[in-house]
């Protein structure tokens, strides 16, 4: 099947355009994201009296003694009590903070993480630009690797900003919906991202992509604050157009969607291959301390079991306390188990995201495809959108088409078919004046294979199919900065043009 008949799929075509969605809540969201969470530093350098903006460069975080302490377990060992399995709060030998900075606005980023225990994401962050830059401290909100180097809502993809609202508690505020349980609105829309971006397929239902679209309009519309924002209103109306079946697909469209695509997946590598790390070392700390733990529990049964036999004899305490110790044994093993499935899952879907042949194919071609048109714009505005002032001066064709157009008036005629009283067929001719390219390329939603234009001599014929690649031009030249819905760059290669003279 070739590239034309694959994008007139209409699952592919749902499929760029689910990516789209997603490229237009980025649209309506980075800026009331850059607001909030320069409101959200403000209050937490308030929260540690440095609202002069006092900068430490001496702290680094794996020296940084927290301002919480640890607590002693039963058995003597020292637990975080936020439940970190590694936290500095355990190892006696880090330094607190000298400015008492760093240390306080580690704190506050542990308190509002909504995970459990809290996962701040430490490698997105610089802890020397704590003071001064807001969105060093946002970044440890997002549970996904790649993002330390991005300065800004600008630099962080859809993605990106959805964990910043779902992990920052202290930003729910800003939002009237519910960002708790199944009814969290932004963990559907950041899942099912993901969804369509691993999709080896590169297909979405229809029923996805209008409960992707209505989503993101609902988080863009959110009642307390992101409703009133102009970006936000204006990423709502590109994303109601995404609904219609003849909403255009640019090449350029193709290629975003592709290369983010790709993107997610090489992210989404490095982030299971860290997740596959970190799971194997909590494991290794889990095992230590139940056996740890299993250890005093067999001296305390055994302690137990001897003095019972001492004191009357009988083995069914002793029983009874071995029964529970090897529950405990049992449940413990079994939590490994689980842990260690989680990892093999975890690698399945690595490789199956790994397996992204099908998008490469389809993104080198899309690049072929727009160098294409790049070498063609470039010869037909060398040979083709130049004339003469006058036909019979043809030599002096230094004047731009554009600069001398003057559009015609063009019918096209369609052919209606009725029954007369007869019953015999009948035929008669619709005329029809044209407004929109679409309407000479495409009859009643299918593409025209030929079209004759017919017309006097000097009419313009010619000159509106040189106007028409002129435009074209400009079109594949503006969809290259930025997105445009002109039908003209979607004229297939297969439709012959004619241009006949009336006799």
């Amino acid at each position: 099947m070739d590239h034309q008949k694959e994008i007139e799929k209409k699952k592919y075509r749902n499929w760029v355009r689910g990516g789209l969605a997603y490229k237009y809540l980025k649209q309506g969201l980075e800026n009331f994201a850059d607001d909030v969470v320069k409101r959200e530093h403000t209050r937490i350098l308030a929260s540690i009296n440095n609202t002069a903006h006092t900068n430490c460069n001496f702290c680094l975080l794996r020296n940084l003694q927290p301002l919480h302490t640890c607590k002693k377990g039963h058995n003597g060992q020292k637990i975080c009590p936020y439940e970190l399995f590694n936290c500095n709060c355990v190892h006696s030998k880090k330094q607190p903070c000298p400015s008492s900075i760093c240390d306080g606005v580690m704190e506050e980023i542990l308190k509002s993480h909504g995970s459990l225990p809290p996962q701040p994401n430490w490698k997105n962050t610089d802890i020397k630009k704590w003071c001064t830059e807001p969105w060093e401290v946002a970044k440890c909100y997002i549970n996904a690797p790649g993002y330390a180097d991005k300065k800004n809502a600008a630099d962080i993809d859809a993605s990106g900003l959805l964990h910043v609202f779902i992990n920052n508690t202290n930003l729910h505020s800003h939002l009237a919906c519910s960002m708790t349980g199944n009814t969290n609105i932004f963990i559907k829309t950041r899942a099912r991202r993901n969804s369509i971006f691993h999709s080896p397929s590169m297909e979405m239902e229809d029923k996805e992509l209008n409960e992707c679209v209505d989503d993101i309009i609902a988080i863009l519309e959110d009642a307390k604050e992101i409703k009133t924002r102009d970006d936000a209103q204006k990423a709502v109306t590109k994303l109601k157009k995404l609904r219609y079946d003849d909403f255009v697909i640019t090449t350029h469209n193709e290629l975003e969607v592709c290369r983010e695509a790709l993107s997610t997946v090489t992210r989404m590598t490095v982030e299971l291959n860290q997740l596959i790390q970190k799971t194997k070392v909590d494991i290794d700390i889990k095992q230590a301390s139940a056996s740890k733990a299993i250890d005093s529990k067999i001296q305390t049964v055994l302690q137990d079991a001897a003095e019972a036999l001492a004191n009357n004899g009988e083995l069914k305490e002793v029983e009874q306390a071995i029964k529970v110790l090897n529950t405990k044994v049992d449940n413990s093993e079994r939590n490994f188990k689980q842990r260690l499935i989680q990892i093999e899952n975890d690698i399945a879907t690595l490789k199956a995201s790994g397996d992204q042949q099908k998008t490469k194919e389809r993104l080198k071609y899309l690049e072929d495809k727009q160098k294409l048109q790049g070498e063609l714009v470039k010869y037909y505005q060398k040979y083709f959108l130049k004339t003469s002032v006058s036909p019979l001066k043809q030599e002096e064709d230094n004047i731009k088409v554009k600069d001398v157009y003057v559009p015609p008036e063009i019918e096209v005629i369609e052919e209606k078919h009725f029954d007369n009283t007869d019953k015999m067929k009948q035929k008669t001719h619709e005329k029809k004046y044209v407004k929109r390219y679409q309407e000479i390329f495409q009859t009643k939603k299918q593409q025209n294979k030929k079209i004759y234009i017919v017309g006097d001599v000097g009419t313009g014929k010619s000159f509106f199919c040189k106007i028409m690649i002129e435009n074209w031009c400009e079109a594949v030249n503006v969809a290259s900065r930025k997105e445009i819905g002109d039908e003209i760059i979607h004229i297939s290669s297969e439709i012959d043009i004619y241009t006949v003279n009336r006799c």
